[in-house]
């Protein structure tokens, strides 16, 4: 199991009071050493086995402590806390040490300690760290296991980690939480993806978090097990997903204006951060965003985004042509935006602000847009909209037949809103979907699209 804290502080906290702190935590004659881990960013600490005991993250800036700290189900920071630093532990030895590590830094630089989802008093010796030096709890061929107690997960430098030892041949991470544990929108991105795995385990039994289906660990991964998928649980509220992009041409592409724009279109008060990790470490800033995107070209960024109201990720791909901006965000809305109704005139005016390829979804959800067994299994369609100039040979009439007559002509392209039904049309619906997808992409003229494209 991860144990997991965060030291909020006032200052950054220098490596040379991170391993006095280690030493007085150990005692004398504990045998640690402290190095890196390959390159990904984390100090680790191993023991005279060379073991990974503890592994620290790097002290982040973030924008917004107290607003991050709330969210994400921590004890409330002070605006002066702006630097917060992980540590992590897979042992109950290793969460004592790294409570008393993290109690010394956090006196040295004025801050405080969060624990994250661990036992209050856990005083055991535990076992040994594994003798793998990964960071999971169980590794098998296929599924490498991290077994998390936070009450919500989010795309910080542990979980990166996590994320980055898993790749190519290796096996897929998967990460096991109870219940009541709740992924930001950005994390879920890994999950809708296929790149992370998510399961949950009531005490009674495991299940897929984004099917419902019963799963049994084998050894080499969480294998479905017999019986029927659970039902997904009752959301709180509706919540829309908007994934759009566009292409700005050089050469000044206004990188941003997608995404400031969609915001605008739903209602919502202005976004607020952003950043490379979560929470956010930067206030939202399009010119600060352009010339990092200029900076890092021609490799594409990768940002998490963040309003009051509104959370997602921003990717920014340079092409031949120009840049593309996708945005895609997950919001909590006004009702009216919601209903089917209002699905033609969301999509009329997404075309309208620019989105030259966008996928809408409707889902029951949290009403602070963290995402739960709910949302990953409620969604249901809202609308298809594509620009014209970008697939200048789709057939309108085959686009039409394909979306099973749900076309509607806009100035820009085409509006294709689908209306909520019962369990016996969803095949349906998801067949029109779909064939409408493939028709568009398949006359798509932007060369180098990013391949992710929503079903």
């Amino acid at each position: 199991m991860s144990y997991d804290l965060v030291v909020t502080t006032a200052r950054d906290i220098d490596p040379t009071s991170l391993a006095i702190a280690v030493d007085e935590a150990a005692g004398p004659g504990a045998g640690l050493r402290i190095g890196g881990d390959d390159g990904h960013g984390l100090v680790v600490v191993a023991d005279a086995h060379d073991r990974p005991v503890l592994w620290v993250g790097p002290p982040r800036p973030v924008h917004d402590p107290v607003g991050a700290a709330r969210r994400l189900g921590m004890r409330t920071t002070s605006a002066a806390e702006t630097r917060w630093t992980e540590i992590s532990t897979l042992t109950t030895a290793g969460l004592q040490l790294a409570r008393l590590v993290a109690a010394r830094v956090a006196e040295q630089a004025a801050g405080q300690v969060h624990d994250l989802g661990n036992p209050p008093d856990e005083t055991g010796e535990g076992g040994p760290p594994p003798d793998h030096g990964l960071p999971f709890d169980a590794v098998g061929s296929e599924e490498a296991v991290l077994v998390q107690r936070r009450p919500v997960l989010w795309l910080s430098p542990w979980l990166l980690h996590a994320v980055r030892r898993i790749g190519g041949d290796q096996p897929r991470l998967v990460l096991l939480t109870p219940p009541s544990t709740r992924l930001t929108p950005v994390l879920e991105r890994f999950v809708a993806s296929g790149a992370v795995r998510w399961v949950v385990d009531d005490g009674a039994a495991a299940r897929d978090a984004v099917t419902g289906q019963p799963v049994t660990w084998d050894g080499e991964r969480f294998a479905v097990g017999a019986g029927e998928a659970v039902p997904a649980p009752d959301g709180e509220t509706t919540q829309l997903v908007v994934d759009v992009e566009t292409l700005h041409p050089y050469p000044s592409p206004a990188i941003g204006q997608l995404a400031d724009r969609v915001v605008e279109i739903l209602g919502l008060p202005p976004l607020a951060g952003a950043g490379r990790l979560e929470p956010a470490d930067t206030p939202w800033e399009r010119d600060l965003i352009t010339e990092m995107g200029r900076h890092l070209s021609p490799e594409g960024v990768d940002l998490a985004i963040s309003g009051d109201g509104c959370d997602g990720s921003l990717k920014i791909q340079p092409q031949p042509g120009g840049v593309t901006e996708r945005v895609h965000l997950t919001a909590t809305v006004p009702t009216e935006l919601t209903t089917d109704a209002a699905q033609k005139g969301l999509g009329r005016r997404l075309l309208a602000a620019g989105t030259q390829l966008g996928f809408v979804v409707r889902r029951t959800g949290a009403a602070d847009q963290l995402v739960d067994e709910a949302a990953m299994r409620t969604s249901r369609l809202g609308v298809l909209v594509a620009r014209r100039d970008r697939f200048p040979g789709v057939p309108t009439a085959e686009l039409d037949s394909r979306s099973g007559g749900r076309l509607v002509e806009a100035e820009q392209g085409w509006v294709l809103p689908f209306e909520t039904v019962d369990a016996a049309g969803l095949g349906e619906q998801a067949r029109a979907w779909g064939a409408s997808v493939d028709l568009v992409v398949t006359h798509d003229t932007q060369v180098d699209r990013p391949e992710e494209v929503a079903r």
